[in-house]
């Protein structure tokens, strides 16, 4: 071999060797700014103590309308349940979701229950088994009739 042709270890783009230099390298960086430091352990300790004291995500209060057209033992039994509650504040019984949709327009209440066996998108009844419910989403727009199984 000529001696100004050298040959030089050429080591693979994934070594181990390569990826832990790297590791070392970005740890001194990080090691070496405050305010990375100051967000990688402050923040954390900042959204455990907002979460866990301060901000509540348990919904309470609802204010509730049923809708049902008949009122059988089951459907009775289910709206004292509904009232007993403490996150549903049970507000009227109404006999079709065009009227829970009217109070719910008028900020009468939040949501309405329909207890019946089958409900009719933008039906004047429900018949009886399934339950469902007409919450105010979007807050501007129409209230939704949804199925709930």
């Amino acid at each position: 071999m000529n001696k100004d042709t050298h040959m030089t270890k050429v080591t693979p783009p994934f070594s181990g060797v390569v990826f832990f230099s790297f590791i070392m390298k970005e740890v001194r960086h990080i090691l070496r700014d405050g305010r990375t430091m100051l967000i990688l352990f402050g923040m954390p300790v900042v959204l455990m103590l907002l979460f866990g004291f301060a901000i509540s995500t348990d919904v309470r209060n609802v204010r509730t309308i049923v809708v049902t057209s008949n009122m059988d033992h089951r459907t009775g039994v289910s709206i004292e349940r509904l009232a007993a509650s403490e996150y549903f504040t049970l507000v009227s019984t109404v006999p079709s979701p065009v009227e829970a949709e009217r109070m719910i327009r008028h900020q009468k209440a939040d949501m309405a229950e329909c207890l019946a066996r089958t409900m009719h998108q933008g039906g004047d009844e429900c018949s009886s088994s399934s339950m469902g419910a007409i919450p105010t989403w979007p807050s501007n727009g129409p209230p939704m009739l949804s199925r709930l199984f």
